[in-house]
């Protein structure tokens, strides 16, 4: 999956939150991921937008 993404066009940092907008060249998918560290656990919201459809995926990332 990760592989896909090819290009990180806009990468921000403010405070607790990390931003990074990835665009795959080859599928034209815009994907957006937000890192948050909620009570000291990182979670990632990804959002990806595809033909109009918007697709949300939250997964708390492990030690594993």
């Amino acid at each position: 999956m990760a592989h896909a993404l090819t290009t990180a066009t806009l990468t921000k940092r403010t405070g607790k939150e990390s931003f990074e907008k990835i665009m795959d060249k080859t599928t034209g998918i815009l994907s957006e991921s937000f890192v948050n560290k909620i009570d000291d656990i990182p979670v990632i919201r990804l959002v990806k937008i595809r033909r109009g459809n918007i697709i949300k995926l939250f997964r708390k990332l492990g030690s594993g």
